[in-house]
């Protein structure tokens, strides 16, 4: 986590970090809260290129490769409240990183619920990274994650349940499909992104 932060270049975040972290090393017990984890969560996605719309299961799947399944597990077969769509996606409107999930676009034959990023929040995250020397990278659509990545390449293939979907559909439909299918999902996406991200997305 405070390799994250300090990547991510937040200053205010970095602070919350390091308070808790000291807390929990003077046996206080103190940690970075669910709602935190989200937002280093969030902040990645956004550096990863992600500046309009994020799917909300992306950001789940970000927050377990940050922090590990079993963060703020009790007993092993609870689901902590950083892995429950419904509490996610009700943290991120109350923080106000994101619009209600609007958007339910299919992907491997099953819809993903996709999120509208605030403006301000994106600008505010951009302008960190960029401050702190880092570059954002280009404009990616939310599903672009899985889309327009190989299992075998991706960040996230040993905490993923869309691995067996992807290779049914592409079994079944073939990958002359699936290049079509990334070409319209761009297309679809790049409509919605608002004047005040077109600098970002090059």
């Amino acid at each position: 986590m405070r390799t994250i932060a300090h990547h991510l270049g937040d200053p205010d975040l970095l602070s919350r970090l390091e308070e808790a972290l000291q807390r929990q090393a003077e046996g206080q017990g103190g940690m970075p809260t669910d709602a935190e984890i989200v937002e280093v969560a969030l902040k990645e996605l956004i550096r990863q290129g992600y500046y309009s719309h994020v799917a909300l299961v992306h950001v789940i799947m970000e927050a377990r490769r940050q922090v590990g399944d079993s963060w703020g597990r009790e007993r092993t077969n609870d689901i902590p409240r950083w892995q429950d769509p419904k509490w996610v996606g009700q943290i991120v409107r109350n923080y106000g990183y994101a619009e209600p999930a609007s958007l339910r676009p299919r992907l491997w034959e099953r819809q993903y619920r996709v999120m509208k990023l605030d403006p301000s929040f994106v600008e505010r995250v951009v302008k960190e990274l960029l401050d702190s020397g880092v570059q954002p990278e280009p404009h990616r659509q939310p599903l672009a994650f899985c889309l327009e990545t190989a299992c075998e390449e991706c960040a996230y293939l040993n905490l993923c349940d869309m691995k067996q979907d992807k290779e049914k559909w592409v079994q079944k439909y073939g990958k002359a499909k699936m290049e079509y299918l990334k070409k319209q999902r761009e297309e679809e996406f790049r409509s919605l992104i608002g004047p005040d991200l077109v600098f970002f997305c090059g």
